[in-house]
């Protein structure tokens, strides 16, 4: 039979198939390829290849395009912008901000910082010369004026009043003292 001839190649044909569906032949490619897949040779191999493609400057520039377009994307803005509008009008951050807050004011902490600030302010130049000249533009103010001449009146001229100022003058008129005084004139 000749090598070339229409009968040889499909013996060779027809052994070739029978061989590779054998099951002789299907264990023996899987032991090859699993043999080949976990040799030392074959993971060092796959893992310089992985390696050099993970580190190389096509890859990092890939990377860095890939991971640029998608956080300056349209799509991710809306994506981040919802996100955060959801997570920030949400119930459980609302209630965490809350109590948080709450926290915060209440805590010995932030207490005495309330109260130092509030004392550094209080005595400090700004607000000693703002405090007094609030006083005084009430003090000489036309209306604080009236109102103090006001008061001062109605308590003159009240019943109480001169009451108070008859008894002093008389309990001062015959005083002992003013008896004396009153005489040696």
């Amino acid at each position: 039979m000749h090598r070339y001839s229409a009968a040889y190649r499909r013996f060779r044909r027809n052994k070739t198939l029978a061989l590779r569906y054998s099951a002789a032949y299907r264990r023996f490619r899987r032991d090859k390829t699993l043999a080949l897949r976990y040799s030392a040779a074959r993971r060092r191999f796959r893992r310089d290849k992985t390696l050099a493609l993970r580190y190389s400057a096509a890859r990092r520039r890939f990377r860095r395009d890939k991971t640029l377009a998608l956080r300056y994307s349209a799509a991710r803005r809306r994506f981040r912008r919802d996100k955060t509008l959801a997570l920030r009008y949400s119930a459980a951050y609302r209630r965490l901000r809350r109590d948080k807050t709450l926290a915060l004011r209440y805590s010995a902490t932030y207490r005495r910082f309330r109260r130092d600030k509030t004392l550094a302010l209080r005595y400090s130049v700004t607000n000693r010369r703002f405090r007094r000249n609030k006083t005084l533009a009430l003090r000489y103010s036309a209306t604080y004026r009236r109102f103090r001449r006001d008061k001062t009146l109605v308590h003159r001229y009240s019943a109480t009043y001169r009451r108070f100022r008859r008894d002093k003058t008389l309990a001062l008129r015959y005083s002992a003292a003013d008896g004396r005084f009153r005489r040696v004139t």
